[in-house]
């Protein structure tokens, strides 16, 4: 089995896709005319996009070197999800 600080490269390219859609979320969500005008479409798009940067941080956040840090792929897990009901009671048997 790898330590986590063997995924360095994994890990930067996890972060970098997390970025890339955080961007376009906010380029999308940050719109002036977005929550008057935007089309359905476009708030579902900003919605998968969000989600794809909470999943891809949280996965970076899981193969950091420091593991105090996994409290936030915890965190990034649950606002990946539109309704993060299911994984909070797998979280919730798996800690007891």
């Amino acid at each position: 089995m790898q330590h986590a600080g063997d995924y360095g490269s994994l890990r930067t390219r996890l972060e970098s896709g997390a970025a890339s859609f955080d961007y376009e979320y906010f380029r999308l969500h940050d719109d002036e005319s977005f929550e008057l005008d935007g089309s359905d479409a476009e708030k579902h798009q900003a919605r998968i996009d969000f989600s794809k940067a909470r999943a891809m941080s949280a996965l970076a956040f899981a193969l950091g070197p420091d593991d105090s840090q996994l409290h936030e792929a915890i965190y990034e897990s649950l606002f990946a999800l539109g309704t993060p009901a299911e994984l909070v009671r797998l979280i919730e048997q798996v800690l007891g």
